[in-house]
């Protein structure tokens, strides 16, 4: 038997939140580099620019941490498994709690605690939701995520150190830049897949929700459709996006000792391409307006058309 999951949301719903967001995260944030190139010059007060900076980018802190809060708190109400709606019991009080210290630690300790931030961050949505009264569970550890955010750290690490050491070599600038950038991009793409790994660790009813993909099949998988994604100039990336979205959905499993239960996905790639193109193109053309009925779109499409099998209740 296939029981369903849905998407419920409606643009509409999100677009005062995306508007709140595209004034005080994504203006600000692309304000701040045009702002420092082109008003900034010696004969500026290095306070100002200071003052400037810092509030630039507590005012997108602060915005982030609220909004995504209140995003996040209605991605989940609006998801449902086999017409049963999750409900989030959490309050915007109890969120900060247990993301604002996560917060100030990363910046003491120069990110390296941002690992067991981000787990805090998902803990905290993941656990304070429910599907038919029961609570989920996130099983994902802080410290195997900082083993994998070493991934992260190293290349750029290793990257920056070929930049100075390349600097007083008589080698082409687009060169000196361009192997850099590849080995962090050649890190980044098992990096995203063990992240993606960590993530798929939830607990509910007595089952674990988890991944079962491998890592080289996998990595084969994200690299050739990232080919043909640079081999079409990114006509392609709607159905890449398509074609990873069923291989990791279709390697999920629920499961304990008595069974296991099965993500499913029926296909249809070529409406779904043209989909998301659709979305992608109304999206530019309303300078971002659109973006929320693109989400709850897509959303709907791709979450309605994902099951589990099951013989018993799940």
């Amino acid at each position: 038997m296939k029981r369903y999951f849905d998407f419920t949301l409606k643009g509409a719903e999100l677009f005062p939140l995306w508007i709140l967001y595209w004034l005080f995260v994504l203006v600000p944030r692309h304000g701040l580099p045009l702002y420092k190139r082109f008003f900034i010059n010696d004969q500026n007060d290095p306070l100002v620019i200071a003052l400037v900076t810092v509030g630039a980018l507590l005012l997108i802190l602060s915005a982030m941490v609220i909004l995504y809060y209140y995003i996040n708190r209605i991605y989940i109400q609006h998801a449902q498994y086999d017409n049963h709606p999750l409900q989030f019991n959490g309050t915007f009080s109890s969120y900060l709690e247990a993301v604002i210290p996560g917060i100030i630690l990363t910046m003491i300790t120069f990110t390296l605690y941002l690992p067991w931030l981000i787990r805090d961050y998902i803990r905290y949505f993941v656990d304070n939701s429910s599907l038919k009264s029961k609570n989920l569970k996130f099983l994902g550890k802080g410290n195997v995520l900082f083993a994998i955010y070493l991934f992260v750290v190293v290349p750029v690490l290793v990257a920056g150190y070929m930049l100075s050491v390349w600097k007083n070599i008589p080698l082409d600038q687009a060169v000196l830049h361009w192997i850099p950038q590849v080995v962090q991009y050649v890190f980044m793409i098992p990096v995203l897949y063990l992240f993606y790994k960590w993530l798929i660790n939830v607990e509910y009813r007595g089952f674990r929700i988890r991944s079962v993909s491998r890592f080289w099949p996998s990595l084969w998988k994200i690299m050739v459709e990232l080919f043909f994604s640079v081999l079409t100039l990114g006509i392609y990336i709607p159905m890449m996006c398509i074609q990873l979205y069923i291989y990791f959905a279709v390697r999920t499993v629920a499961e304990n000792k008595q069974a296991e239960r099965y993500v499913g996905f029926d296909k249809d790639p070529l409406n779904d391409y043209l989909l998301i193109w659709g979305q992608i193109l109304l999206s530019v053309l309303t300078l971002g307006i659109y973006v929320p009925w693109a989400i709850a779109k897509v959303g709907k499409v791709f979450l309605s058309r994902t099951y589990l099998s099951v013989s018993e209740e799940v």
